[in-house]
């Protein structure tokens, strides 16, 4: 078991220097993205003096994408974090924040070998005292930078609506100029208001700024909520430009404090045999002498499969798409289950015992 307790003591200060120097080559000018096409532009000039053959093309020397976390997480990345309401989608969120700031592991997700990065924490749903006894708790280190929706307000008399192309331009430039590398936003729907969810045209409102986010090396993280039937809540066109989808499932007792889940991955891009660098894993995080320790577990294959069983997938072929490995895996996984009395199998279904 990795149990781990967040230590002021572990934030690396010069991770400002390092991540303010990689993210301020951006060109401000870049921020035009947002305003849509330019109208002053020679398109056909500017398509043909890009177009490259195919030697041209696999001959660039283009430097990899640095990890900022485990396998899954690298420099430039568009990611969600989903989950029902109160499962710890928050708190998962803020351990992740704070991980990357510092440079350092989470669980079983290694420290990315770009070292400390500079974040921001969009906080658009959490009430302000609640933000920051979470931040206490997870001892936060000091390249963690907030925006919050009460604070905001009060400056400007106006909350967040990032759908608003004035906040969208403003947001991307200062985070620019802070050389952030990192932001979170938590969560959607609070933040970006008047788009409808489950139409799939809505999102774009939002999706033209979040790739412009990435264009500008800037790593984006939005938390977001699950629906009744478990999926990320709104339309699917969301997820299409998503490098890893990270959902959160309750696995722990209602009654108890803290935080106890399960997460696993429904897209991971990044990682190579996701199976087996990022499996399922379990987490406990509680808050001991006003401190949070995290507690994580490898969520076994056979278990993940009879949750999942549970949860309504029955075929070999779904589950191995939702566990990212073969359906032979999956029957031998499946056997095993059926063994220990966990399932039924029948015409090569899967049924809860």
């Amino acid at each position: 078991m990795d149990v781990q307790t967040f230590d002021p003591a572990q934030t690396d200060p010069a991770g400002y220097e390092k991540a303010l120097a990689r993210v301020a080559a951006s060109s401000a000018a870049a921020v035009q993205g947002t305003q849509g096409a330019r109208p002053d532009i020679d398109w056909k000039n500017a398509f043909a003096s890009t177009l490259m053959d195919g030697t041209g093309f696999t001959s660039q020397q283009i430097p990899e994408r640095p990890p900022l976390l485990g396998a899954f997480l690298r420099a430039g990345d568009f990611g969600f974090i989903y989950a029902p309401r109160g499962v710890g989608k928050t708190w998962m969120a803020l351990t992740m924040a704070g991980a990357i700031a510092r440079g350092t592991s989470l669980g079983e997700w290694e420290a990315g070998t770009a070292g400390p990065q500079r974040v921001c924490y969009v906080d658009g749903e959490v009430n302000l005292p609640d933000a920051i006894e979470r931040a206490v708790l997870t001892d936060l280190p000091a390249n963690v930078h907030w925006l919050h929706h009460e604070q905001v307000a009060d400056t400007t008399g106006s909350g967040f609506n990032l759908t608003d192309p004035a906040q969208q331009r403003g947001l991307l430039e200062m985070l620019i100029e802070h050389g952030i590398a990192v932001l979170f936003l938590d969560n959607l729907s609070c933040l970006f208001r008047g788009m409808a969810e489950n139409e799939a045209d809505a999102w774009e409102m939002a999706q033209p700024w979040l790739l412009d986010l990435r264009r500008n090396h800037i790593t984006v993280i939005v938390v977001a909520h699950a629906g009744r039937n478990g999926q990320m809540r709104g339309t699917s066109r969301r997820e299409d430009a998503a490098h890893w989808i990270l959902k959160l499932e309750d696995a722990g007792d209602s009654e108890s404090d803290g935080a106890e889940f399960k997460s696993r991955f429904t897209k991971n891009r990044n990682a190579r045999n996701a199976a087996a660098s990022c499996p399922p894993l379990h987490w406990k995080m509680t808050t001991k002498a006003n401190r949070l320790t995290i507690e994580c577990t490898r969520h076994s294959d056979v278990d993940a499969l009879v949750d999942l069983v549970r949860g309504g997938i029955t075929k070999a072929s779904d589950l191995a798409e939702e566990l990212g490995v073969t359906k032979g895996t999956i029957s031998k996984w499946a056997r095993k289950a059926q063994t220990r009395g966990l399932i039924r199998i029948e015409n090569r279904v899967y049924k809860p015992a």
